[in-house]
């Protein structure tokens, strides 16, 4: 069946007579090896359209994302979606279910859906996944999708709600003694929680390890007040009955549009209930995560002890830019004192070490900077067209 449905690109509408049809096929299970980027999961889609030749895109799985499916303009261009009368989406080779409404383009300018990378083209959301049961192994690196109640589970069970509208779910935490409500989001490269609510726990606990600005994979793209965010971490957050130890966590705080609404209130309204903020990969990436949509449950097997030094980082925050350069937008400090006095906010990051961050991933230029206190990284910026050689310190967090 064809049918017209309006298509966003930078706030644009841009009216396009296409069909997003689903192939009507039995469920059955796929296993796809994915790639694991700044805490985040990457796999590989298969999209055709009209039938013809398939296109194979590197896609973002985004469980916290919202309801969209969203593609990269290279991608539209590519393949004509904007003129096609049917677009099938293929996970190793099995037809994917989703709806035909919920497509749309990426604010981004050309081969990307997702600031700080290249050539990802497509995400994988919430909407499409929760057809499924869903397992994501981050020991061996692979992404399950099957039947609703068909896997084997495995692990400790924490009971989840689930908004259908946008497959985004929620669970409860515990943490300073008082429970919430948190989202799981394995799109977010880290656990991050509203500011205040976070300026609370650390008054409660004046011991907690703390600093001020986003560093490591709390940095997550460099977005506006993120350089003034507060990364703490928490000696126990209770998971259900799980007792997770050492949980790195930022405390953010911006508003999200004109109205000055709370980018967690704005987020609120895309999970199932009001949340204080989501469990991102740096906890995610240390389990064998399945979530089982039709049950409202999730299944939690550890595999590897949080890391308590995984922001023990020279102590900048970046910002990836859409022509693929890095920025510094915040030097982080501790105890009020800036940890890095040599380099300034509006330096260019040119490269770290051996690595030239032209062309990288800001998960690949946030590894380079990462390291143990006291250890060094020889940064290369350019101030204002003048060449700048620092070597800076790796501070903990």
């Amino acid at each position: 069946m064809r049918r017209d449905v309006t298509v966003f690109f930078a706030g644009i509408a841009l009216s396009a007579s296409v069909v997003y049809a689903p192939e009507q096929k039995q469920l059955r299970s796929v296993t796809v090896p994915f790639t694991l980027d700044h805490n985040r999961v990457f796999v590989d889609l298969e999209f055709t359209a009209d039938g013809g030749k398939g296109r194979k895109v590197h896609a973002f799985m985004d469980s916290g994302g919202g309801a969209d499916l969203v593609v990269a303009r290279s991608l539209i261009d590519g393949l004509h979606l904007d003129e096609a009368k049917h677009i099938h989406i293929r996970l190793g080779g099995m037809p994917l279910i989703f709806d035909e409404e919920k497509i749309s383009i990426a604010g981004l300018p050309g081969n990307t859906v997702l600031s700080g990378e290249h050539d990802i083209e497509a995400t994988l959301p919430s909407t499409i996944l929760q057809n499924y049961d869903v397992l994501l192994d981050y020991a061996k690196r692979t992404l399950t999708l099957a039947p609703p109640r068909s896997l084997r589970h495995e692990g400790t069970l924490v009971s989840c709600r689930v908004n259908h509208e946008t497959g985004m779910i929620s669970v409860d935490i515990k943490i300073a003694g008082e429970t919430y409500a948190a989202a799981i989001d394995n799109g977010a490269a880290y656990t991050w929680f509203s500011k205040p609510v976070v300026e609370t726990w650390i008054a409660q606990n004046p011991g907690w390890l703390r600093g001020t600005g986003a560093v490591g994979d709390a940095n997550m793209n460099g977005a506006i007040d993120e350089a003034t965010a507060i990364v703490a971490r928490a000696p126990e957050l209770l998971l259900g009955s799980m007792k997770l130890q050492q949980v790195g966590m930022v405390g953010y705080r911006n508003a999200v549009d004109s109205d000055h609404e709370d980018v967690f209130a704005w987020y609120s309204k895309k999970a199932p209930e009001p949340v204080v903020g989501w469990i991102g990969g740096n906890i995610l990436k240390s389990f064998r995560v399945e979530i089982d949509y039709a049950e409202n449950a999730t299944y939690w097997k550890p595999q590897a002890p949080l890391d308590s030094h995984d922001l023990d980082q020279v102590p900048i925050t970046i910002d990836p830019e859409i022509n693929g350069g890095f920025t510094v937008v915040g030097i982080a400090e501790r105890n009020g004192r800036k940890l890095l006095d040599e380099v300034r906010p509006g330096d260019k990051l040119i490269q770290v070490g051996d690595l030239k961050t032209s062309g990288a991933t800001i998960g690949q230029v946030l590894e380079a900077l990462h390291g143990k206190p006291a250890e060094t990284r020889l940064l290369i910026l350019d101030r204002r067209g003048q060449t700048v050689r620092i070597n800076a310190a790796v501070a903990q967090f």
